[in-house]
């Protein structure tokens, strides 16, 4: 087990620095895009696209009201 084990998926490779940073940022608690940029120190358009990545990867749900939230690794994913 490595640290970074849990922020990895069969299949998708390892996540890079960004992917990991925003990851950081994400909770299983909703949180805004705007709260992420913020936090992250990235640009809107950086964090945007990562965000894209990171959900088609699974790692992330878009919810509604530009919400992102972190999937639960217990739930099964189809």
């Amino acid at each position: 087990f490595t640290p970074d084990a849990q922020w990895q998926k069969p299949g998708t490779g390892e996540l890079d620095e960004q992917m990991r940073n925003l990851l950081t940022h994400i909770g299983y608690n909703p949180v805004s895009i705007d709260d992420i940029v913020h936090q992250s120190g990235l640009s809107a358009q950086s964090v945007t696209s990562t965000l894209l990545v990171l959900e088609l990867q699974g790692f992330i749900q878009s919810l509604s009201g530009g919400l992102f939230s972190k999937i639960n690794a217990g739930r099964n994913n189809p």
